[in-house]
């Protein structure tokens, strides 16, 4: 079984906090590259029509529409340091008005394999679902979509899960196809996840998270970084509990 801080952890990270579109989007678009290239954070840079992407530190992109800005981290440790950096920047090109914050987090923990691969996947399934989802009907594999809602915070969530061996967790990592895969979002095909260690099963899951709060009207970066923090403690949560529902023997 894999440590607690290794179910815990995140593989990869974007938090996104989105506006109502209005005339200084436009013009802050430019502005807000100017800043970061004035801090020497801008590696790389790309304007298609209304979308700008651009590549800030060695782990850390970021897009811009004129309704949201997404940070992506590919380490998923949520780097504090250039999260505010980059809320700092956009705040003061594009002064948005943030009507919503979400994050999305991918977790990837290696699953001990019970005999075959798929042999793995029957018994995880049944870890979900029980012996059998019907009599007479056993579960051989399952890629799990729920809605859901955390009872002390109220944080809503939705999340995809299931056992993946080494070459479907390098395809789901870097966002070639999933469920919650999102257009509006820098995705990870250029990170090398196969220079990671990765195992030949694991329980690979994709979940977003957000709330109805009201955010305050002053809220600077930090306030931003720190609820990106709560979401991933929550999703955290999430994995170690179904981690321990797959991994009881049927």
């Amino acid at each position: 079984m894999a440590a607690m801080e290794d179910v815990t952890a995140p593989w990869t990270m974007i938090l996104d906090v989105r506006w109502r579109p209005t005339p200084r989007v436009y013009d802050g678009r430019t502005r807000l590259l100017l800043l970061l290239e004035s801090q020497k954070r801008l590696r790389a840079f790309k304007i298609d029509d209304e979308i700008v992407r651009a590549v800030v530190g060695k782990d850390v992109e970021i897009l811009l529409s004129p309704t949201h800005i997404s940070i992506a981290d590919s380490t998923g440790s949520g780097d504090s340091e250039a999260f505010n950096a980059v809320l700092d920047a956009a705040k003061e090109a594009v002064d948005f008005r943030a009507t919503s914050v979400s994050a999305s987090f991918q977790h990837l923990v290696p699953f001990a394999l019970r005999g075959d691969y798929e042999e793995s996947r029957i018994s995880a399934a049944k870890g979900l679902f029980g012996r059998s989802l019907v009599d007479g009907f056993t579960v051989t594999d399952t890629a799990t979509l729920v809605d859901g809602k955390t009872e002390e915070s109220g944080s809503l969530f939705k999340a995809e899960f299931g056992i993946v061996d080494r070459e479907e967790a390098l395809e789901r990592l870097s966002k070639k196809f999933g469920r919650l895969r999102s257009s509006e979002q820098p995705d990870f095909s250029h990170v090398k996840f196969d220079e990671r260690e990765i195992s030949d099963a694991a329980l690979y899951v994709d979940s977003t998270w957000h709330r109805h709060s009201k955010i305050p009207q002053n809220a600077g970066s930090e306030w931003f970084v720190n609820l990106g923090r709560e979401y991933s403690q929550e999703a955290g949560r999430l994995v170690s509990g179904v981690f321990r529902r797959v991994s009881v023997t049927g």
